[in-house]
Parts: C-alpha cells; structure tokens; sequence
C-alpha cells in the first residue's frame, strides 16, 4: 500500500514552462487523462493544494517540471487520490487515453466500482 499517490499535471507552457492556467492532461496509477474540449479546464496552485476546474485538491508536497517543463507533480494521500479519479470520471473532462487496461477501461466505462476495488488498482499501478 502506498501512502501518498503521485498526480501529475500538464500545466505548464510548452513553449517556455510558465504556469499557463490550464490543465491539459492528468497522470495518475500510470494513466494519463487528456482534456476533452478546448478550452482545457481551469488550474491553478495555491498553497498546499491546487484547483481544477474549480475543485480545490490538498496535497502534501510538490516537484515542478517532472518528466519536462510542462508537468508538475502533487502528492496525496491515496484516498483523496481515489476521490480525486472518481471526480475526473464525473465531470467528463478528461478522457483515457493510455496506461494499465484495467484502470483505463473503468475510467471509460462509467461502471460502478467498489472503493477497495479502486484503492488496489492505484496500488498496483505504483509497486
């Protein structure tokens, strides 16, 4: 079991890594979630969480520039990782679009799925 789950945030501007007020994709247990619509969502950090699309989302700690210049990562506790996945899912912001099979087709499925269910799912995508 992990205790904090890594998100990653495409937020940042290609062209020269500035914050750009979007979120243009997610990566989460492995998955990466591309915005549906142009305008991507609304994103913004603040102290100890961010907002997306006007939800606020604590998170423990953050790195900038992860992988490249356009990503940021926040780590959360993995139950507010699995609320945070479950609230993706609702709002239809995002879609599936690569990562681990299991994950990606519950994304898409719009299925229910049982919490523990869940939990071990983003735990299997971390080990």
């Amino acid at each position: 079991m992990t205790a904090l789950v890594e998100v990653q945030i495409a937020c940042n501007d290609p062209r020269d890594g500035n914050p750009m007020g979007r979120a243009v994709a997610v990566n989460i247990a492995g998955v990466e979630f591309e915005a549906l619509n142009l305008p991507e969502p609304k994103f913004v950090e603040t102290e100890g969480a961010f907002r997306l699309s006007g939800k606020r989302w604590r998170f423990r700690k953050s790195t900038s520039w992860v992988g490249n210049w356009c990503w940021d990562a926040f780590w959360m506790p993995r139950d507010d990782a699995a609320d945070f996945l479950l609230w993706l899912r609702r709002r239809g912001l995002f879609f599936a679009s690569s990562g681990p099979v299991t994950l990606m087709d519950w994304f898409q499925s719009g299925a229910d799925i049982d919490r523990a269910a869940l939990l071990a799912m983003i735990d299997g995508a971390a080990e």
